[in-house]
């Protein structure tokens, strides 16, 4: 299979908010952010859908030596053939990659996000360093406002995925029971005590996206075009989900397809 073919059907298939959040933008820019995103997808599956510690291990060693691999220009993955080919093999050697495998190898080592301190250094990490990634389509110094601002949307937009979809295959923990007073029986299914922890932290997540998206510079940028578009899908999603009082936490928070078209639309004509 074509490798920017396989990103698409890993991280932006027919329907999904990153196929939407991405419509508005040019064909090469587009192959590039959902091949970075295939790569976060790729990596964060290995502890939501492995329950074996020894084989979340193994692929995780595996993707260690692809990552040097590549930056010798020798990828096999299709995933990482797509980076490279929109990226450059410049990309693995950039900070942000290491460190996304250092997080979801922390948390599969931990089993799990065990605590509020783990579950923010994920996001900071995973969905930080990704939208820091996609950033680099239109080089900003460190210290560039619309840097700190699409870190900041990334990280926000990881903490409300965690919370979008709280129990997943593997059953490993997504929501740390210091999240909330109530215990934590994700891996029994859904329960009383999980449904007031999952509305808990995905009311939170809501906040911090909206606050995160009201204090970003709308700048006209591909990434931050992308990231303020997942942002609002993310941010109607989780409001559908507090709004029905849906009481099966294992069901992803989300909307219609045509609801997040008719953001990705707005939000691309609000910053053009």
């Amino acid at each position: 299979m074509d490798p920017d073919r396989y990103c698409l059907d890993v991280a932006a298939p027919a329907g999904s908010s990153l196929h939407y959040a991405t419509l508005f933008v040019g064909p090469r820019e587009r192959a590039a952010l959902v091949a970075i995103h295939a790569l976060r997808q790729t990596l964060v599956a290995i502890v939501d859908s492995i329950a074996d510690s020894n084989v979340r291990a193994h692929k995780l060693n595996w993707w260690s030596n692809e990552i040097m691999e590549a930056r010798d220009g020798r990828a096999r993955h299709p995933v990482a053939l797509s980076i490279s080919r929109h990226c450059g093999t410049p990309f693995w050697s950039r900070p942000e990659v290491l460190a996304m495998l250092c997080a979801v190898g922390a948390v599969s080592a931990a089993n799990g996000i065990r605590s509020m301190a783990a579950r923010d250094r994920f996001c900071e990490d995973v969905g930080g360093g990704t939208a820091r990634l996609c950033a680099t389509f239109t080089p900003l110094e460190s210290g560039h406002p619309a840097l700190i601002d699409i870190h900041a949307l990334g990280a926000c937009l990881e903490a409300a995925a965690l919370a979008g979809v709280p129990i997943v295959q593997s059953g490993l923990p997504r929501i740390p029971e210091s999240a909330s007073g109530t215990a934590r029986q994700a891996d029994h299914g859904d329960t009383d005590s999980t449904v007031p922890q999952v509305a808990t932290e995905r009311a939170r997540a809501r906040k911090s996206l909206e606050d995160a998206v009201r204090n970003s510079q709308p700048e006209t940028t591909t990434a931050m075009l992308v990231y303020r578009t997942l942002a609002h899908i993310q941010i109607a999603a989780l409001a559908n989900a507090l709004r029905t009082r849906d009481r099966a936490p294992r069901r992803a928070a989300s909307i219609a397809p045509i609801r997040k078209l008719w953001i990705a639309w707005r939000t691309a004509r609000r910053l053009r």
